[in-house]
């Protein structure tokens, strides 16, 4: 176990540690902290509420534990480490039930699950709901190990409350945790437990089942938004290119799909190259005796094909679930789940192959090839998210440049005319409403921030009465806004910042700025959110020119 927890850490080093401290939110990280900020003025209150589905009631625990601190994008990424590290330890304490007498899938899973980052949202915080909800169906499932293996009643009590709250986390889980008993029904222990185990572990899952089936059927839900209907091939052709994604770690970093559109490129070449080798040569070292012993010690073959056959099961349908999610294509969130037992399932093919192989640890060649690719995955990403926020900290903290604090009845409103194209942290209105909030300290800012953006159906237009938006502009009904109470700021797509609009010839004067906004400094939490590369991306070009804008 140590030499396993070993490795992991040094494996989550060299794929999120690098630069994991050196750039900041992304996407729906500002409207789950919002969610945390807004509900941080009574007890508890942001702990248990749930965000886009009813069904996820602890999603935003860690954004309500980061925003009680004062460095929430901080807590927030070591939350996120500390997650990484935990979900691949659980992989192997799962591997040691699925696999007795094979020491080197254990350590292999560990490994593979540690550098498994074939996801979009591999490396930002954004993902944390699925690290967290794996985590638990994984301790879920280790822990109702225990049991069958002789332990306690609370062992197993402890698995269906680990199981429910990992479901009440993200309900995108559901079809893995119904599927999780085929692990307890091959995984070493007492026939009459394994059985017991599992049907209390499906029948815990009923009450969840209620709330899934009333989620789906409304037709009002996040839901129906978020996943588009497919037919029946192209649903297959969907999993298959999930599946694919799973299997070919090549395409993490070689042919990763791009978001709106291509970011400059940060990292060094170099650093695609150094990190994975070495990240190998660790691999291999600590693999090596365990591929030798457990050829001689002779794994349950029969036990290994069972399990991979469940792991290939999970996998399966994860993407039959997925497959028709609003950006499936890019691989967003689609594999931050089913990446864990994909892991689990080239873990246990390896140790058949070992097990045949006159040098068994010629073996560990195939998830040698996982390892390097899945350490140099995890750099792209980060490279990604590193020029994102470079761009989206610009365009964030023109706006607090341009309108540090606003009046109590100013409606803040963020022109994209004309489009910029490309993506914006404030492109869309829950996300610019969040970080307006987010950035001022000031939660019912959220409600009088409105983004135009035509493309998009986010239209206003100049009336005598005021600045009147159509509905899509702010999410809620239409709405005219009086010129004495609208603050205009219009995005400049040369700089990158938005600039303060000040004056609108259709107003006819009535439109005047300068009385809604106020000079105030930059509450500190709007400093620590905006911070630019904190450790190793300091050294990297261009890091610290724009912090001036941040100055004290």
């Amino acid at each position: 176990m140590k030499r396993a927890a070993g490795l992991t850490a040094f494996l989550t080093l060299l794929v999120w540690g690098l630069f994991g401290f050196d750039h900041g939110l992304f996407h729906d990280d500002a409207s789950l902290l919002f969610v945390a900020q807004r509900g941080a003025s009574h007890a508890f209150g942001a702990l248990f509420e749930p965000s886009g589905a009813p069904t996820r009631l602890l999603q935003t625990l860690p954004y309500a534990v980061a925003w009680a601190t004062a460095a929430p994008t901080l807590v927030l990424q070591l939350w996120y480490g500390a997650a990484w590290v935990a979900t691949a330890l659980l992989v192997y304490a799962l591997a040691r039930s699925l696999a007795p007498g094979a020491p080197i899938v254990p350590l292999v899973a560990c490994a593979l699950a540690a550098t498994a980052t074939s996801d979009f949202l591999t490396n930002t915080t954004e993902a944390l709901s699925y690290l967290n909800a794996t985590l638990l169906l994984l301790a879920a499932l280790v822990t109702a190990l225990r049991w069958t293996g002789g332990g306690r009643w609370f062992w197993l009590a402890f698995a269906l409350l680990l199981v429910n709250a990992s479901v009440f986390t993200l309900e995108g889980l559901a079809p893995a945790a119904v599927l999780s008993p085929l692990f307890l029904l091959v995984a070493k222990g007492r026939p009459e437990r394994r059985a017991r185990a599992a049907a209390a572990w499906l029948l815990a899952l009923a009450p969840f089942g209620l709330f899934l089936a009333a989620y789906l059927r409304d037709p009002s839900s996040y839901a129906a938004i978020a996943l588009r209907p497919l037919g029946f091939v192209e649903r297959l052709r969907g999993i298959a290119g999930q599946t694919k994604t799973d299997f070919m770690p090549w395409t993490w970093t070689l042919s990763r799909a791009v978001w709106f559109d291509t970011l400059p490129r940060i990292l060094p070449a170099w650093l695609f190259i150094l990190p994975p080798v070495v990240g190998v040569v660790a691999f291999l070292a600590a693999a090596r005796r365990e591929a030798i012993d457990g050829a001689m010690r002779g794994p349950d073959e029969r036990r290994l094909a069972l399990a991979a056959g469940a792991s290939l099961l999970v996998v399966l349908s994860l993407h039959a679930a997925y497959a028709g999610a609003q950006l499936a294509d890019r691989r967003y969130r689609t594999q931050l789940v089913s990446r864990v037992f994909a892991s689990l399932l080239v873990a246990l093919l390896t140790g058949l192959l070992a097990r045949r192989l006159r040098r068994p640890a010629t073996a560990l060649a195939l998830p040698a090839v996982f390892v390097a690719f899945g350490i140099a995955g995890g750099l792209e990403r980060h490279d990604f998210f590193l020029s994102s926020w470079r761009r989206e900290r610009t365009e964030l903290a023109s706006t607090l440049a341009e309108a540090p604090s606003l009046d109590p009845t100013a409606t803040l409103v963020l022109s994209l005319v004309p489009d910029p194209g490309g993506y914006q942290a404030t492109r869309v209105p829950y996300l610019a409403q969040s970080w307006m909030a987010l950035l001022r300290d000031d939660p019912d800012l959220a409600g009088r921030t409105v983004v135009w953006l035509p493309v998009w159906g986010a239209t206003c237009r100049p009336e005598t009465a005021g600045l009147a938006c159509a509905e899509s502009a702010n999410g809620g009904a239409p709405l005219t806004i009086p010129w004495d109470r609208l603050v205009l700021l219009s995005f400049d797509a040369a700089s990158g910042r938005y600039r303060l609009v000040p004056s609108i010839p259709a107003s006819g004067g009535a439109y005047r700025p300068e009385a809604l906004v106020r000079d105030a400094p930059v509450p500190e939490r709007a400093r620590e959110l905006l911070a630019g590369p904190r450790f190793l991306g300091r050294l990297l070009p261009g890091a610290l020119a724009r912090d001036a804008m941040l100055a004290p």
